[in-house]
């Protein structure tokens, strides 16, 4: 018999119920596999974007709070006819502005000749002056102690170098002008807000011998004076508390997400961004 004559027994192809059976659970498969890579990779760009808010929160307060617990420092110069020590800055150390400085008296040299937006849609701007030394700041090659952008600061009436560094809030940016150069310049990306409260110290009713605090919008400390530099609770303050709103880089975010801000407001935000309030306090050491 010739071979192709042969009968083909046990040879079959696959059914159409099976075919379709297979199609399905490869289809699943597939499904399932493309569900957990798009879940895990949306789970990794969010813990990038909280890890990026978290760091630039860290650097911003940390610049601020070593700035602020400086204000009103200078060193001991000596004795006066009453034992009491003597210092060569005696100046405010501390003012600030609500809904920040307007950029064309930002620059200017006394603060006096600041004017304050006092807006409540943006940032607080705060000035903090104290005298520079080379410990609490990065000396330049000569020696000379620097503003908050590594600039020369000026020598004031020949004993004593002046850092006047001014923080506020400009394009999503906190940034700084110091005394030392005349042009602003960024810091730390991603802030969306900087809300400031200064703690001003006054007697207690029931203890007059006791101090204290009352936080006050900046203001509320300056109130009425004129100039606002020159209201006295901003030689009461002992404490500032600070909160950012920051932002992430991307939109990471499958819809917009609600938020909390610095007044314990819930906000919505305007895109898919991730947003985070942060806060902190800083407890003022020196006299101002």
């Amino acid at each position: 018999m010739s071979p192709l004559a042969l009968p083909s027994h046990g040879q079959r192809g696959l059914s159409v119920v099976e075919l379709l059976v297979g199609l399905t659970l490869g289809l699943t498969v597939i499904a399932a596999a493309l569900a957990l890579y798009l879940s895990s990779g949306h789970a990794y760009r969010s813990t990038q974007a909280t890890t990026q808010m978290t760091e630039d929160a860290s650097v911003a307060l940390a610049i601020l709070r070593a700035q602020i617990a400086l204000a009103g420092y200078s060193s001991p110069s000596g004795l006066d006819s009453q034992g009491q020590m003597t210092r060569a800055f005696t100046g405010q150390g501390l003012f600030g502005c609500t809904g920040g400085i307007t950029p064309t008296s930002i620059g200017h040299a006394q603060l006096n000749d600041i004017v304050c937006h006092n807006d409540p849609g943006q940032a607080d701007a705060i000035v903090v002056r104290y005298e520079a030394d080379t410990h609490n700041t990065f000396a330049t090659a000569s020696g000379t102690p620097t503003d908050c952008l590594g600039n020369s600061t000026p020598l004031v009436d020949g004993t004593h170098h002046l850092a006047d560094n001014r923080y506020f809030v400009h394009n999503h940016t906190l940034s700084c002008l110091g005394n030392g150069h005349s042009i602003a310049q960024p810091l730390v990306d991603h802030i969306v807000d900087l809300t400031l409260r200064y703690g001003v110290s006054a007697p207690a009713a029931s203890a007059p011998g006791e101090a204290t605090l009352r936080y006050l919008t900046a203001q509320e400390v300056s109130g009425t004076a004129v100039p606002p530099s020159a209201s006295p609770l901003w030689r009461q303050v002992k404490a500032v508390r600070l909160c950012l709103v920051l932002r992430s880089e991307l939109e990471v975010q499958d819809t917009a997400m609600t938020y909390t801000n610095c007044q314990g407001l819930t906000q919505t935000a305007t895109d898919r961004r991730l947003y985070r309030a942060f806060h902190t306090t800083v407890s003022l050491p020196n006299p101002l």
